[in-house]
């Protein structure tokens, strides 16, 4: 666990924003859930077992998910969050343009809710408002300050202020994890690897203010967990330290065979 850092992006300082000194605590989740073949991206395999080496290289989907638990009165639930994909040990990122199913980028995930869940006829509304690779060009694709948010303002979704009807947002979170979106690496199959997505900053929602409206709070004192996705068996590839002192090992035993 680590608390929030003191990071703004600008897709996150455009929308209400207010600070507090509440305390909620949102945890990254990250779980694998295809297996792609690395000459044709096409899909070979759904949820495979990377707790093994399979032998040869593929490339495998990363799906990201969060989970929000209140820390303080008045944090209603979920406003936004940034992160990062970061710490890629022995694993690569997928190629920069698309490769049958595999993606360069983030791919994010933002179905529709219906205020009316009986009657779809008349359209819906996106759960996310933003929901993006922050940046433009390659920073497009290069999985840093990903950042998803709520509007709570947004008279299209809530024309009644703090009327939360069948809008599922304000619980995103908090009984089952929620899903954002996904990205892909390439993994030899053959020694250990890691990947690594980690948690910026998050805000919280809450209908408690003055204007009588949503709001999304930044929360600089919570809680940010990251995760870490590890595809292989354990020891199947040396630390380095280990490397260190086994070689060391090797000369003392070799010092003392000619002794």
């Amino acid at each position: 666990m680590k608390t929030v850092k003191k990071l703004m992006l600008a897709s996150v300082a455009a929308l209400s924003i207010a600070t507090t000194a509440h305390a909620a605590v949102v945890s990254l989740v990250t779980q694998v859930v295809g297996k792609y073949d690395p000459a044709t991206g096409a899909l070979t395999q759904s949820n495979p077992d990377i707790s093994t080496n399979p032998g040869a290289a593929a490339y495998y989907k990363v799906n990201v998910l969060f989970n929000f638990a209140s820390g303080g009165a008045g944090q209603d639930g979920f406003g936004n969050l940034a992160f990062n994909v970061t710490n890629l040990n022995g694993v690569s990122r997928a190629p920069t343009s698309n490769l049958g199913a595999v993606r360069p980028g983030w791919v994010a995930s933002n179905p529709n809710w219906f205020e009316d869940p009986t009657d779809q006829s008349a359209g819906g509304h996106a759960i996310y408002s933003f929901n993006s690779d922050s940046g433009s060009g390659a920073a497009a694709t290069d999985l840093q300050a990903i950042t998803v948010s709520i509007d709570p303002n947004s008279p299209a979704i809530r024309p009644t202020p703090n009327s939360f009807a069948s809008d599922p947002r304000p619980d995103f979170g908090k009984s089952t994890s929620q899903l954002m979106g996904s990205f892909w690496v390439l993994w030899n199959g053959t020694s250990q690897a890691s990947v690594t997505t980690d948690l910026l900053q998050h805000s919280y929602y809450t209908a408690n203010n003055a204007a009588g409206g949503g709001i999304n709070v930044v929360d600089p004192t919570g809680t940010d967990n990251d995760t870490t996705v590890t595809f292989g068996a354990v020891g199947s590839v040396p630390e380095p330290t280990s490397l260190a002192f086994l070689a060391v090992g090797g000369l003392m035993a070799a010092r003392r065979r000619r002794a």
